[in-house]
């Protein structure tokens, strides 16, 4: 019985060890991911912000095939839509969630799902973007923006 015991508490705490080492690797992989995260969206907005959509554009990931003009109307709808300017400036304020898949099957690769509230120039955003990396490159998948 003693031993039975002692054998449990060996198990407990070997257990208890895993979930610290776990959960501390992916700590590391978080802030690399919203580190990336940030980076892609800052520059996406310094490039809309200096019309270089077609420098924007290459920042989608490979598999959206997204493209130059499909942008540039999307960027004139949410300036008529929202009343933005993306002419202004653009600084990330805070990240207010942050969900990451280290693989995920659905893109056969790394998900990772960040919202940011932002300001582009006076207006108060929220933007949700969702990046991913496998095979075919990395890159931003959507991209979302709403006034707060």
């Amino acid at each position: 019985m003693k031993k039975s015991i002692k054998l449990l508490n060996k198990i407990f705490v070997l257990t208890l060890l895993l979930i610290v080492i776990f959960t501390l690797s992916g700590c590391g992989s978080m802030k690399k991911e919203l580190s990336r995260s940030k980076e892609v969206t800052i520059t996406f907005f310094q490039y809309l912000n200096e019309e270089k959509y077609e420098d924007a554009t290459k920042l989608f990931h490979p598999d959206t095939n997204y493209t130059v003009n499909a942008l540039k109307d999307t960027v004139e709808k949410l300036e008529q839509s929202y009343n933005l300017n993306f002419n202004e400036e653009f600084k990330i304020e805070r990240s207010t969630s942050i969900n990451i898949s280290l693989f995920d099957s659905q893109f056969d690769g790394t998900r990772a799902e960040v919202t940011f509230e932002a300001l582009l120039g006076e207006d108060e955003i929220y933007i949700y973007i969702l990046t991913v990396e496998n095979d075919n490159g990395y890159g931003i998948y959507s991209l979302n923006i709403q006034n707060r």
